[in-house]
């Protein structure tokens, strides 16, 4: 029962980075518009990826939104900044192999 409910906030985290940087992507400018939108488009494709059961292909789409996360959180004020973060950890979790179970 413990581990279903620290999924569940786990994907909420995640979802409300997703509407956040997706927010962001189409009312920012410059820097933050390109960085939230990688933010986007890596999160659809590491759930796609995770969907076809592809690990290598999770664990490359992991590092880069690791990348864009902070890329996307150094253009935020520091409550926002938290947002982008919580993408960053699934990113760090996709890069360890976790949701594949991988050791």
């Amino acid at each position: 029962m413990t581990t279903l409910l620290i999924g569940i906030a786990i994907a909420a985290f995640v979802f409300s980075s997703f509407l956040w940087s997706f927010y962001r992507a189409v009312t920012g400018a410059g820097l933050a518009r390109i960085a939230h939108g990688a933010v986007v488009v890596l999160i659809l494709t590491i759930m796609a990826a995770l969907a076809t059961g592809w690990p290598n292909a999770v664990r490359v789409l992991g590092a880069a939104l690791v990348v864009a996360s902070v890329a996307a959180a150094l253009t935020e004020c520091f409550p926002n900044k938290l947002l982008p973060l919580f993408a960053a950890g699934l990113g760090l979790a996709a890069l360890q192999g976790l949701p594949m179970g991988a050791p």
